[in-house]
């Protein structure tokens, strides 16, 4: 009996615990959705659809002007971004833009040589600051346009902000 509790814990600490691997497989499968047919796919995101939404895994939508074309929370979509910095000033969102356009600009993100961008955002399960690790990858969808498509996890509750 103490080994099922024990199992039984250690299942549901791990439910929404995402690898990276799982964050790239959205990732792809955003970005092949977005090429076939852009507007039924950023929908499906705003309204938190399966598989764009899984828990605390969704996936997000710039263009190329940092404005937000598709979130699984309303009020971003819509917004510019642009020149936004998280809580410790890192202006993430241009680094993914950057990175995406092989343009070299000084974000005040650390980390800036990885495969990823880190930063600092308001987890909306514990609506506390924690670190947040973000993937992303450029597709050009079925309108012709180029997209962002952005997915992550959260990582750390943050405790302040790392220079």
């Amino acid at each position: 009996m103490k080994w099922l509790l024990s199992a039984s814990m250690f299942l549901s600490l791990n439910v929404f615990a995402f690898s990276d691997a799982d964050v790239k497989s959205l990732i792809d499968k955003t970005s092949d959705d977005v090429t076939k047919d852009s507007k039924a796919t950023f929908e499906k995101i705003k309204k938190g659809e399966a598989p764009y939404k899984k828990d605390d895994l969704y996936v997000f939508v710039y263009d190329t002007d940092l404005n937000m074309v598709a979130h699984p929370d309303a009020k971003l979509v819509g917004q510019n971004l642009k020149g936004k910095g998280d809580a410790c000033g890192c202006l993430f969102r241009d680094e993914i833009l950057n990175r995406v356009t092989k343009v070299a600009g000084d974000t005040n993100c650390k980390n800036a040589d990885k495969d990823s961008v880190s930063y600092v955002y308001k987890n909306p399960k514990t609506t506390k600051l924690e670190h947040k690790e973000a993937f992303f990858k450029s597709a050009k969808g079925s309108d012709g346009k180029q997209y962002i498509v952005i997915s992550g996890t959260y990582i750390k509750e943050m405790t302040e902000c790392e220079k």
